[in-house]
């Protein structure tokens, strides 16, 4: 090896803390203005301010899963959402949530005067400023069809979940005939 670089694997001989991923020779050339570096599954950038200052920064990729029911319901419980209304309704919805950046679509479902959704966020992220969204842009498409009250619930859920929230929503109205109800999903007031 030359001395323009560092091997990382060499480093690692000579005690140094890199772990076994190193293994491969990884190397970060001083005279480069940008470089990255690969430290088990959190990646830095390195900057170099001249020959030996690097400076050290956290990548700007990130991870999330933040996936959330959301459920809230017409004007005074009116049954706006009839047989005709629904299907164009969740369209909609659907629609305008594909199209949204940092948000993936799961499920829409609900009955005559309640929706509930299932969606994953990205940060960042703001949610009670996205549901407005939601709500005003289906009044306003849809008119005086179609009015929702203030407020809604939502209740954060892991992604071992997530098959049983999209059932939970794909069958509302045979839960809401039988009584087969989860009461944190329905919620949208605090007791």
């Amino acid at each position: 090896m030359n001395g323009s670089g560092v091997n990382f694997a060499r480093k690692r001989e000579r005690g140094h803390p890199c772990p076994p991923e190193c293994e491969a020779p990884v190397r970060v050339t001083p005279s480069a203005s940008h470089s990255h570096a690969v430290y088990g599954v959190v990646v830095f950038d390195v900057k170099f301010r001249g020959r030996f200052n690097a400076l050290i920064t956290m990548s700007n990729r990130s991870y999330a899963e933040i996936n959330f029911h959301i459920t809230w319901h017409t004007k005074d419980n009116f049954p706006f959402i009839d047989s005709k209304l629904e299907p164009e309704l969740w369209a909609f919805i659907k629609d305008r949530i594909v199209r949204m950046p940092n948000v993936y679509f799961h499920a829409i479902g609900g009955i005559h005067d309640h929706i509930h959704l299932a969606s994953s966020f990205y940060p960042p992220f703001e949610i009670d400023r996205w549901i407005g969204e939601i709500k005003g842009a289906s009044s306003h498409d849809f008119g005086k069809a179609l009015q929702w009250q203030s407020g809604y619930g939502i209740v954060k859920f892991g992604t071992r979940d997530l098959e049983w929230v999209v059932g939970y929503i794909r069958n509302q109205k045979e839960r809401h005939r039988s009584g087969r109800l989860s009461e944190r999903l329905e919620r949208i007031e605090k007791e």
